[in-house]
């Protein structure tokens, strides 16, 4: 191949030998083609350029260390494919910090190096993550990628060592979304009344009281034995409701759903969309405690002027088997923003009895299904701010032959903006039969009310029996 490689051991670059051009080709040839192959400085590109080459921590450091991207990928590549003896593979580890020395905090390189070594058990290799972890002191990516790493690590050596980096007040700024927790034989479930307990000293609570909502769901984890840990959550249900009240509705936005702008960042304080999401999960997970105050937190998380907040202390109010009061539920059913919401919390709480019969029908709830359609992130957005009923067209589907129901709507983003076409479907003939088989859908088409059938055939090309 004719290119042109690094040295390993000067890192300046070693050129081709010439003979063979010489041997069949006149002097001016030859040095024709040594002018155009011969680059100074030019290094293999990272595609010609085995892992295989990468043997100790030395080479792997210094194509980590290159500003080329295409090198770094090539060590990158050796350790996830496991080129690298255990010994130099601890090595490396230990140089790791040395990438972040000085240099700008977004710079990723240790934190990719780290993401290859998950999995790894090798003699050393966790006294030196943990050995670096202090040393990755403001690059926080890199100090997720090495909790990460010490968490796949198997042995109660490395859980614990996991569990004392979480609870140090030097970790509390770490985003948890990111960090993978120990996941083999039940560590999670044994180890979250510990995990629980740390929670005021880190920033991100949401992904560890998402995690325990799932296991208290699934069965998989009790709070029975852990009064104290109960305590904890109740005491901090109450310091959210008391301090944010009404006001938290309002500061994050009602909880439209929308992605914020920019302007709107500005303005609508990161903490409160944190303690918004942290709320929705301690008022699902008081469901399950037994502690005392459990009761008084869900009434005043009833009273809360956010919608979806209540509706979490209503489904915790079931699980335990309390009373709702039916005016409070007529209410949140009047509202096509939340009214999908409340009969599925119903639903599964086996309370379906309990939603208000003058919104029971289809017209009302498809309507509510196009809404939460809508104000998902990547449709919408947010709450359409005008929304009518269209036409329902009755077809015929062509894979069962059942007649089956279509509910088309115009919707607006804005008081004057243009209206655009949506439906929600499908729906049996049943009117008693008010959930759809999940084909609702908008293209954000323009209206052209005399040209129904063509919005219908965005939806389907089944055919039309009727038009309502």
């Amino acid at each position: 191949m004719l290119s042109i490689q690094s040295s390993s051991a000067s890192r300046q670059p070693r050129f081709l030998n010439p003979a063979p051009l010489r041997s069949i080709a006149g002097p001016g040839v030859f040095l024709v083609r040594c002018a155009l192959l011969l680059v100074p400085g030019e290094k293999v590109r990272a595609e010609d350029e085995p892992a295989t080459e990468v043997r100790t921590a030395d080479d792997a450091f210094r194509r980590l260390d290159d500003p080329d991207r295409d090198r770094q990928d090539t060590a990158v590549r050796a350790i996830e494919e496991g080129n690298l003896p255990a010994e130099e593979l601890v090595r490396l580890i230990r140089r790791l910090p040395e990438l972040t020395a000085s240099k700008d905090p977004s710079d990723r390189r240790a934190a990719r190096a780290l993401k290859k070594m998950q999995g790894v058990a090798v003699p050393d290799f966790l006294p030196a993550v943990v050995e670096i972890y202090d040393r990755l002191e403001g690059h926080e990516h890199a100090r997720e990628e090495a909790l990460s790493v010490i968490a796949k690590i198997p042995g109660e050596a490395a859980s614990g060592e996991f569990l004392n980096l979480l609870g140090r007040a030097s970790s509390r700024s770490l985003d948890l979304t990111w960090v993978s927790y120990p996941d083999d034989d039940g560590w999670l479930p044994r180890n979250l009344p510990r995990l629980l307990r740390m929670a005021p000293l880190l920033d991100d609570r949401v992904h560890l009281f998402s995690i325990a909502e799932s296991h208290l769901e699934a069965g998989t984890f009790s709070l029975a034995e852990h009064p104290d840990v109960e305590s904890l959550l109740i005491k901090r249900i109450e310091v959210l409701v008391k301090l944010r009240g009404d006001d938290l509705a309002e500061a994050y936005g009602r909880r439209t759903r929308r992605i914020p702008d920019e302007e709107e960042l500005k303005s609508i304080p990161q903490r409160a969309q944190r303690a918004h999401e942290e709320l929705e999960y301690l008022l699902d997970i008081a469901g399950y405690l037994k502690a005392d105050g459990v009761d008084a937190a869900l009434v005043r998380g009833l009273q809360l002027s956010d919608n979806t907040l209540r509706i979490f202390a209503i489904r915790s109010i079931l699980r335990r088997k309390g009373p709702v009061p039916a005016g409070i539920l007529e209410d949140l059913a009047a509202l096509p923003s939340e009214r999908a919401l409340l009969y599925l919390v119903l639903k599964k709480a086996g309370s379906r009895r309990l939603f208000p019969g003058k919104y029971l029908n289809q017209s009302d709830m498809a309507i509510a299904d196009m809404v939460q359609w809508l104000e998902y992130p990547t449709e919408l957005g947010s709450t359409p701010v005008r929304i009518e009923p269209l036409k329902i067209v009755e077809f015929e589907d062509e894979d069962s032959g059942e007649a089956k129901r279509v509910y088309f709507f115009k919707f607006s983003d804005s008081v004057e903006g243009k209206w655009y076409v949506g439906w929600s479907a499908a729906y049996t003939l049943d009117e008693a039969n008010v959930e759809d088989d999940g084909g609702t859908f908008s293209n954000f088409t323009e209206l052209a009310e005399s040209d129904l059938e063509k919005h219908f055939r965005e939806y389907s090309n089944d055919k039309i029996l009727r038009v309502k």
